[in-house]
């Protein structure tokens, strides 16, 4: 289903608001058509935000702003140069966009800003900027709110009021010190199906959690003093008995090699060592004491038995001495020049421990901690608790195990989780409340149940992992509620860290569960915020159970993991767009026009669901790139049968977009192989574009037909020179017949013009747009090109690999090659690698063997053979079969020719990289 583009839905305004407004908001109409001109329609799309009239997301081929991204300054950088670029079509305005979430997932530099006015914050305002490690930005935009450049700033309703108010709202009593959790924000609901209106608002902070848990910000308008909005901030697991269902099935899940359900180990906990390199293996020996720690815990779901377990990152403190974190294998050493032993403690309660560094309050039961005597060099080992621990101890273990777990294996998809927000590192968890069947996620605090009433202890590891999910939620940019997506990215943790489908397994005690991916529905699911964030917890299920299909157990839920969790930087704010982020994070070239390497798996999913996403399915996702080069043989080169400009010049550095093309009159009859054309690129790379031939529209006609007769690509460097087009099929033309060479997407690579020369006879010509059918004269007077024709020319071609149309699976696909010896043997080898063949590095140079200037560029896995024809020209066609699992693979060819121009016998062409779609 494609997700459609939202128009400007300024009609939607009342009148007299729309004549109050639009004289002074920034409208970014006219930019959008603009930008749409500039590189032709079709070639990107925009999904306008309905509150803000800006486009949130623009999308499509990638917009190339450098050659390659190094590192996170780089892309910060360039990233702010789009932004400003773009500002009218953005919607700034005069507001400024601040850096919010900047991280790496996978090749995407994910780019958050949020939006300020007049140095305060604006509620939900935003930009975006995604952009691939090569250089190319694969998706931008904005939802800032359009602000007048005169808006009021200056609050009417003092602070103190506010707060007073605010709390009235809710039944409460402001506390001394409430000032210092207010501030002045800019308010506009970004979720509105209509224009909204920004408010100038006290926003302010309630914080309760004796008796009564209330936590939440109530907004309070600065003009008036009136409560409009309270955000609740108390995030529970479930809303009440109704959504805990009896399992009808068998809902076990088999453990799997990512994520074993039940008793992990020791073993994998060495195995989930920290991203930030701590030590793991035996305890260091030497004037240290070491040791380990070890504590008994749930690692199940509330009725599974007790079990032992190594402690990673908990402190260990040693009197007067220092202190130590422990390793993936619970081990410790902590420097000591001393001979006498030393007291060693681990306090769960005391926080300062890793990733649970607001430590454990038990609100019933004893705080877990543990004092050993260790003497220096000899293993001491620091047992918490003993075998069969009551639940109330057990509840703080267990709940320590799974927060620091989820942290480690979140962070190593996401990276190090920002702490701008909030420190989710610094989280607290509490445990043991006197109260049932329930557990919530509120201001970097996790809290859990004791057993009553029909259920289970809460404290277990789907409920721990899904509540430890709003908070890194809050981290990465704030939590949504809109269609449940918090509730939904809670879920998601568990599922797919646990291999288990099944959220909260017997959460009461009659073993009813809370909540199953397996579910039957689709978006939008109505209902409350749990329901709604079942379909994505579904979609992430239903992905995962189709990649591992695909691709195996651990690749598939591996992969999984890392295309859903690595969209929690993005701070998507509903489903729609959290499935864009998640094609965003698979993409491999920042071109969603081609689809993406999983494509086919994630429309899948989100069409089961009836999520909607950017794309409506993976047409284009094949491909054929050429690379390398071959070396000279007895093949013929093309002879240069016309030419204007053919010694170059001065070029001009425009560019055009889409389309460009150079006609010339044939003064004899011959056969129009390739051409060349006097370019460079206009990136600093090497540039691989299309390029086409057309005849007149009419026979003796000035104007190209509208359907090419020919294509082929052109590889173009950052050096000014003739470069050589090769065409798939070549073109034979009469006496006097006017033809058009064409170079495709020219914002890549400069048009092939001087600033002076011979003009040309026929019009130089344009079309804006890929799919435009009008031709419109250009004012360039003097190309620089030269054509190339068949026979007639001297030996020592160089054998080219070409191809045209996508390889698809069910489909046939032909390669051909082009310029090799006549009538000689000649190979098509396949292999999975450019990089390796066996033990040799790719490419591999033969001139040492004879082969001079010769280069072997992919493995030789498959060999094809086939004899070249008179012109030295052979046709591979390649049938893949309908094989679902080969979609996204890459099949790198290359052909070898006998061929005595050198000592080696043998000729080698440039080479193609092969993209596998489905039709």
């Amino acid at each position: 289903m494609n997700r459609p583009s939202v128009l400007l839905g300024l009609t939607l305004l009342p009148s007299s608001l729309l004549a109050q407004l639009i004289p002074a908001l920034p409208d970014p109409t006219a930019a959008w058509a603009a930008f749409q001109a500039r590189h032709g329609a079709g070639a990107f799309q925009a999904e306008f935000n309905r509150a803000t009239a800006t486009p949130e997301a623009i999308y499509g081929q990638g917009l190339r702003v450098a050659p390659a991204v190094a590192n996170l300054v780089q892309a910060r950088q360039l990233s702010a140069t789009v932004l400003n670029q773009h500002a009218e079509l953005l919607g700034r305005g005069t507001s400024t966009f601040v850096p919010a979430i900047e991280q790496k997932v996978r090749r995407l530099y994910i780019m958050v800003y949020d939006q300020r006015f007049a140095g305060l914050e604006v509620i939900g305002g935003r930009a975006d900027v995604r952009l691939n490690e090569n250089g190319v930005v694969a998706m931008f935009g904005s939802r800032a709110v359009p602000i007048p450049a005169d808006f009021v700033v200056a609050p009417q309703s003092p602070l103190a009021a506010a707060i007073g108010v605010a709390h009235a709202h809710l039944g409460l009593v402001a506390p001394a010190g409430a000032a210092g959790r207010a501030d002045l924000v800019i308010y506009a609901d970004v979720e509105a199906t209509e224009r909204t209106a920004p408010r100038l608002a006290w926003r302010v902070a309630v914080d309760q959690r004796d008796g009564r848990v209330v936590v939440g910000k109530v907004f309070v308008d600065a003009q008036t003093g009136v409560v409009f909005k309270f955000v609740d901030e108390v995030y529970q697991c479930w809303a009440g008995h109704a959504h805990v269902r009896g399992e009808a099935t068998d809902h076990a899940a088999a453990p799997t090699a990512e994520a074993p359900r039940g008793h992990l180990g020791r073993e994998l906990a060495r195995k989930r060592a920290s991203a930030l390199g701590l030590a793991t293996g035996a305890p260091a020996a030497g004037p240290a004491l070491i040791g380990t720690v070890n504590a008994w815990m749930n690692m199940g779901d509330p009725l599974t038995p007790r079990t032992n377990q190594p402690v990673q990152g908990v402190r260990v403190v040693a009197a007067g001495v220092g202190s130590a974190l422990t390793d993936a294998s619970g081990n410790f050493s902590i420097p000591y020049t001393g001979s006498t032993p030393v007291t060693l403690t681990v306090d769960f309660a005391a926080g300062n421990s890793q990733y649970v560094n607001g430590g454990i309050q038990a609100l019933q039961g004893t705080p877990v901690s543990a004092s050993v005597q260790a003497t220096p060099g000899v293993p001491a080992t620091v047992q918490l608790l003993a075998a069969n621990p009551v639940e109330f101890d057990w509840s703080q273990t267990t709940t320590f195990w799974h927060t620091d777990d989820i942290h480690r294996w979140v962070s190593g998809i996401t990276g190090t989780i920002p702490t701008n927000r909030i420190n989710i590192a610094n989280v607290r968890a509490t445990v043991n409340r006197a109260s049932t069947c329930n557990a919530f996620y509120t201001a970097n605090t996790i809290n859990f149940y004791a057993t009553g009433g029909t259920c289970n202890m809460t404290a277990f590891n789907s409920v721990v992992y899904h509540e430890w999910g709003h908070g890194v939620d809050d981290a990465f940019g704030g939590i949504s509620q809109t269609d449940g997506l918090s509730e939904g990215y809670g879920d998601v943790l568990s599922i797919l860290r646990l291999g288990d489908p099944v959220v909260g397994r017997n959460f009461t005690t009659a073993g009813g569960i809370v909540r199953d991916a397996r579910n039957t529905f689709t978006y939008p699911a109505g209902g409350g915020v749990h329901q709604q964030g079942q379909t994505w917890m579904g979609f992430a299920w239903d992905l995962r159970t189709r990649l591992i299909a695909r691709l195996g157990n651990g690749a598939g839920a591996a992969l999984t993991a890392d295309i859903v969790v690595g969209t929690l930087p993005g701070n998507p704010t509903n489903q729609p767009n959290a499935v864009r982020e998640v094609f965003l994070v698979d993409d491999d070239d920042a071109n969603l026009n081609n689809g993406t390497p999983n494509c086919t798996d994630i429309i899948a999913a989100a069409q089961g669901r009836r999520i909607p996403t950017p794309i409506a399915r993976c047409t284009g996702l094949g491909s054929w790139t050429v690379f390398g080069t071959g070396c000279p043989g007895s093949g013929v080169l093309p002879a240069v049968c016309a030419s204007l400009n053919g010694n170059g010049g001065t070029l001009t550095t425009g560019t055009f977009t889409n389309e460009y093309a150079y006609g010339a009159t044939a003064t004899a009859a011959g056969t129009l192989a390739g051409f060349e054309l006097f370019t460079r690129s206009n990136t600093a790379a090497t540039e691989t574009v299309e390029v086409r031939v057309y005849r007149a529209a009419t026979p003796g006609g000035t104007v190209p037909s509208q359907t090419a007769v020919a294509t082929g690509s052109i590889v173009v460097g950052a050096t000014l020179a003739f470069y050589p087009a090769t065409l798939t099929t070549p073109v034979p033309f009469a006496a006097g017949e006017n033809l058009w060479i064409a170079q495709r997407e020219s914002t890549r690579i400069l048009r092939a013009t001087i600033t002076a020369g011979t003009a040309q006879s026929l019009p130089t010509v344009f079309r804006a747009t890929a799919g435009g059918t009008t031709w419109g004269n250009s004012s360039a007077q003097f190309p620089a090109w030269r054509w190339t024709c068949a026979n007639g020319g001297q030996p020592g071609a160089r054998p080219v690999l070409t191809a045209s149309g996508e390889p698809l699976i069910g489909a046939n696909f032909p390669i051909n090659l082009r310029q090799a010896a006549a009538n000689s043997p000649a190979l098509l080898s396949l292999g999975a690698s450019n990089t390796t063949w066996q033990a040799v590095a790719l490419p591999f140079d033969l001139t040492s063997f004879g082969g001079t200037s010769c280069f072997v560029y992919a493995s030789v896995d498959v060999i094809l053979p086939i004899n070249t024809d008179g012109t030295g020209s052979a046709t591979w066609t390649l049938a893949f079969p309908a094989a679902v699992n080969l979609v996204g693979s890459r099949i790198y060819s290359q052909g070898i020719v006998v061929d005595a121009a050198n000592a080696l016998g043998l000729v080698t062409s440039s080479a193609g990289t092969m993209l596998i779609g489905q039709p």
